[in-house]
């Protein structure tokens, strides 16, 4: 393997341990001449409604939460070094059937454009990062390109090296807020670069639930047994729909333009029934439906961890070769035949009286081939299993998407 030849270190600074990413000067964000297509908000919709059934099914009746734009954004920087039909596949699952890399990418910017706020009381950031195996070299036109679309880093590391391993884990702690604190633990052998993405929110409620009137409450499980769960209380006019088997509610945070939206299932009703139910046509159906009315909201207050791998639930979906180390196509990123070895996504959610508090972050692990690794193996009460989503008016699609089980289960 010839030495690394990185570019000059401009891409974006070295984060210090002791620096906070508030404190380092970025250069701005280029305004997007368009906004996000309406066919890849649609795209991205159905990209991140389809997972989370994926997910759903590998582990019936457990919570999932995941970022669909994260797991977009770290997908995307590996679809930007892919050619031929592992190209076509990643393109067909992000953006749908006739994106185009250059229209996903001007989507991509103007989406990275949109995860950016800061504001009394709201905050949302992402970021991204591209770390190389020291003595591995991508092609620089894959890293300019990256650095320009999703603002990406690049930093040669020795994976070897424990140190390494921090510098990764020590910057996304630093993205989320300290809320994703690990997001490796070791680097295999045939992988040459780790593509990662974060992304942090908080936003307090336009209304905070009032303390006072959360009382501990049964909560009944998908096995019908009961645990006892804080159940918050607001009563006034919400945002509301009520559809075939189902109603739902939007909780606005401060600013009035993002929300989270609470999808509880009728009695009798199956949670899982509803996310098998759900597709992108109908979640924009919903949308359309709400109306503000009089009502009272019962919801849980709650913490839950989710890390779960995307290899299996992202083949279902049609991203087949870029996972097969004799069928992948890299030909952009790197003169080595490369592949995807795996795509790992962390995510965190709190839920409290005061607002709300996410997380997520998403790496995507390149192994060259040569290596041939081992395949791895309205009265609305929350008071059974619900969908969980924060919307962003602006970005018109899900920025966190979740199926609450257990609210008593902080981490799987």
């Amino acid at each position: 393997m010839t030495s690394c030849a990185l570019p000059p270190p401009t891409l974006q600074p070295t984060l210090s341990p002791n620096t906070s990413p508030r404190s380092v000067e970025y250069a701005p964000l280029p305004t997007p001449a368009e906004p996000v297509r309406l066919q890849h908000s649609e795209g991205h919709l159905a990209f991140g409604i389809n997972l989370l059934r994926q997910l759903a099914a590998q582990k019936p009746n457990e919570n999932v939460f995941i970022s669909p734009p994260n797991i977009a954004l770290a997908l995307g920087m590996a679809a930007n070094g892919a050619g031929g039909e592992t190209l076509a596949e990643m393109l067909r699952v992000l953006g749908g059937e006739a994106a185009t890399l250059d229209q996903l990418n001007a989507d991509y910017l103007a989406l990275r454009s949109l995860l950016s706020r800061d504001q009394a009381g709201l905050l949302l950031d992402s970021a991204a990062s591209v770390w190389l195996r020291r003595g591995f070299t991508p092609k620089s036109s894959y890293l300019e390109r990256v650095q320009q679309v999703f603002g990406a880093r690049a930093e040669a590391l020795d994976f070897n090296d424990p140190a390494a391993l921090g510098a990764i884990n020590r910057w996304v702690s630093e993205r989320t807020r300290g809320r994703i604190p690990q997001v490796v633990d070791q680097v295999p052998a045939e992988v040459v670069m780790l593509l990662v993405a974060a992304i942090y929110f908080k936003g307090d409620w336009q209304t905070p639930f009032d303390e006072k009137a959360t009382q501990d409450q049964p909560f009944t499980l998908a096995s019908g047994a009961q645990v006892q769960v804080p159940l918050m209380f607001q009563s006034g006019k919400f945002a509301h729909v009520r559809g075939e088997g189902f109603q739902a509610v939007r909780l606005p945070y401060v600013g009035g333009d993002m929300w989270m939206t609470v999808l509880v299932p009728d009695e009798g009703r199956a949670l899982s029934e509803l996310i098998n139910a759900l597709d992108a046509a109908q979640w924009q159906s919903w949308s359309q439906q709400f109306v503000r009315r009089e009502g009272d909201v019962f919801l849980p207050r709650f913490r839950l961890r989710y890390r779960a791998g995307l290899n299996e639930a992202l083949v279902a979906l049609g991203i087949e070769r870029a996972f097969a180390p004799e069928r992948a196509d890299f030909r952009n990123m790197a003169d080595e035949p490369l592949f995807i070895n795996a795509v790992r996504h962390e995510a965190f959610l709190e839920v409290n009286e005061q607002g709300s508090e996410a997380a997520a972050a998403t790496t995507v692990e390149m192994g060259i081939t040569a290596f041939m690794p081992e395949t791895e193996r309205f009265v609305l009460r929350a008071d059974r299993p619900f969908l969980v989503v924060i919307e962003d008016r602006r970005v018109n699609v899900p920025l966190f998407l979740g199926a609450v089980f257990d609210p008593t289960r902080e981490s799987i």
